[in-house]
């Protein structure tokens, strides 16, 4: 927040100068904050989605445990039945 507030000084001031409350200004970058924090992580949601859903069974030891029909191995699997 320290950072977009001092890199957008001349914006500040001139809505200063328009009139605008330290209220007013204040909820402005609070609301930019959390417009950002929410398109993020539904960006972020969707790729582990979709992520999930190409990579639906993963071994895991594989190379530890190398047999013809994985006996032995772990096998994790995602569902889309969470959410």
């Amino acid at each position: 927040m320290l950072v977009s507030v001092t890199e957008r000084t001349r914006e500040v001031g001139l809505r200063k100068a328009l009139g605008a409350r330290n209220r007013d200004i204040a909820l402005q970058f609070l609301v930019e904050a959390l417009v950002l924090t929410f398109v993020a992580g539904c960006g972020r949601y969707a790729g582990l989605r979709a992520a999930g859903t190409r990579h639906s069974t993963m071994p895991l030891y594989s190379e530890m445990y190398k047999t013809a029909n994985h006996d032995g191995d772990i096998i994790l699997k995602t569902s889309a039945a969470c959410c």
